[in-house]
């Protein structure tokens, strides 16, 4: 993705960005999907 959108910035690619835009509402709406307690970290016992 950075790779995209350096060459968006250097080309003025507007389509890029909206490329890497969609990816990145992916990546958003599955990390979403996860439960709140599967996201935080296992606590150590007695922390």
């Amino acid at each position: 993705m950075a790779r995209r959108l350096l060459e968006a910035n250097l080309r003025n690619d507007g389509a890029v960005f909206n490329e890497v835009t969609g990816l990145l509402r992916g990546i958003h709406e599955a990390w979403h999907a996860i439960p709140v307690e599967a996201r935080e970290p296992q606590r150590a016992a007695g922390a």
